[in-house]
């Protein structure tokens, strides 16, 4: 799939590559080299909004607040394949970032079932990534009720 704005070039760049990744492969089909290609892509990013380069620098939440920011789209533009980019860069690693980018791709002008395919492998993450994250912490002291433990 194409940007409404592409230039139509025959020989498509690492960072051209980089910011279709979120809108043509699952979560699984991610491995060292694409992952390192979108946090290249994400690196040469800059900006002077606040939330931009926050997002650029690691911010999970400033890269949620971007895409939540803007309206489902009737088309992809390259503000959409950016905002996407940087959220899928977060997704890797943060499960909240792969919930919202599972919820935002559900509402993309994407062929609906691949559409549905790429916003399950993202939710499938978001399961994984909070799994580990809950397995990591300790066991949560038990509850006091009327003064005895329980």
């Amino acid at each position: 799939m194409r940007r409404d704005d592409d230039s139509g070039t025959a020989g498509e760049s690492d960072t051209e590559r980089a910011l279709n990744y979120w809108r043509t492969l699952s979560a699984l089909d991610f491995g060292q080299a694409e992952i390192a290609e979108v946090e290249t892509c994400v690196g040469s990013i800059s900006s002077t909004v606040k939330d931009w380069r926050d997002a650029v620098h690691g911010d999970a939440a400033a890269a949620i607040r971007l895409v939540l920011a803007q309206k489902p789209p009737e088309r992809i533009t390259l503000k959409v394949d950016l905002a996407m980019t940087v959220l899928l860069c977060r997704a890797f690693d943060n499960a909240a970032a792969a919930l919202t980018l599972s919820l935002r791709l559900r509402s993309m002008p994407l062929d609906r079932s691949h559409r549905n395919r790429l916003a399950t492998s993202w939710l499938v993450r978001n399961l994984c990534l909070a799994r580990d994250y809950s397995a990591s912490r300790p066991p949560r002291a038990r509850q006091m009720r009327g003064g005895r433990k329980s």
